[in-house]
């Protein structure tokens, strides 16, 4: 049997960090009904209940109808300031590639104009 090397091995955390991260990992793996009942559950359960008041709060406070013009406005003046600027981009959402649904990267936005939403 082959010896562990010394890069190969986990980080030390202190005896009774070692001690800890082993009683941890044990019962994460081993008794996993058990930890799911008692971490993974409560804790998704909170994460839905923060989502559910974080959607309520935006519905309630930033999506109101009254600014539905101003809003409209404001996206209108960036096509016209982009018109005016005449770089010849293309347009695309200012939001960042990375809250696309999809994985893949998207080079497309370091070339284009942004258009804020």
């Amino acid at each position: 049997m082959a010896e562990i090397s010394k890069e190969e091995k986990a980080p030390s955390y202190g005896v009774i960090g070692d001690w800890i991260y082993n009683v941890a990992t044990d019962f994460a793996t081993e008794q996993r009904g058990w930890f799911v009942l008692i971490f993974v559950l409560p804790f998704s359960l909170l994460f839905d209940v923060y989502y559910s008041v974080r959607a309520w709060a935006v519905q309630k406070f930033y999506s109101a109808p009254l600014l539905h013009e101003k809003r409209v406005k404001g996206i209108q003046d960036q096509i016209r300031k982009w018109r005016e600027e005449n770089k010849g981009t293309k347009l695309c959402t200012a939001r960042g590639g990375w809250q696309s649904i999809s994985p893949s990267l998207r080079p497309y936005k370091a070339k284009a104009t942004g258009i804020l939403f």
